[in-house]
């Protein structure tokens, strides 16, 4: 177990977007009853360690947005096999992400 806690601390996307996340899935299942690594804490290495162009996608409109790692990394999928990255605000009309009844809320 605690190989798997070092291993998803060291992990970083190099390849695909499906490598990585399969990886990070693998490892975070590991240890995500262990109390070592926090579902939260998963979340913010999930995004930390993606290639910067799909990372900034997350920080920039995500960040606060998801809960569980498997919601991160679904949309990590979607955003990689559709290749949107670029159409991804839930506020942007044109958005794949685009919920007319979401308001936008900095505190939120």
């Amino acid at each position: 177990m605690e190989l798997a806690v070092e291993e998803i601390m060291a992990l970083r996307q190099e390849g695909t977007i499906k490598n990585y996340c399969e990886e990070f899935e693998f490892l975070f299942n590991q240890v995500k009853y262990s109390q070592q690594i926090s579902e939260t804490y998963a979340i913010y290495l999930f995004m930390d360690d993606l290639e910067p162009e799909i990372r900034d996608v997350f920080i920039t409109w995500h960040q606060y947005s998801f809960h569980m790692v498997k919601d991160c990394i679904h949309l990590a999928f979607k955003l990689d096999v559709n290749e949107m990255k670029y159409l991804f605000s839930p506020y942007d009309p044109n958005s794949f992400l685009y919920d007319a009844l979401k308001v936008f809320d900095i505190n939120e």
